[in-house]
């Protein structure tokens, strides 16, 4: 079965594969999840620069995310680190 997932940023359907996958846990705390299989509630972003770009000028990830007190600065250098 393969595993299809939606861009936050394009709305581009893909496989799970392709995206950065970006997860909070049980305790609200937001992470790049680099294996893709961590627990909690997951958004993806495409692996490309426009598409993180997109969704950092307009606060994608907050969205994605309501109801969580986080600093997203730290969360946007490690997607941007991990764009190939």
């Amino acid at each position: 079965m393969i595993n299809i997932r939606k861009c936050i940023s394009c709305g581009l359907r893909a496989e799970k594969n392709s995206f950065i996958r970006v997860y909070k846990n049980l305790k609200k705390n937001i992470f790049v999840d680099c294996e893709k299989n961590k627990d909690g509630r997951g958004a993806y972003i495409c692996n490309n620069i426009n598409c993180f770009k997109n969704a950092k000028k307009k606060k994608k990830l907050e969205r994605a995310f309501k109801n969580t007190k986080i600093n997203f600065s730290e969360v946007y250098l490690e997607i941007e680190k991990n764009i190939k």
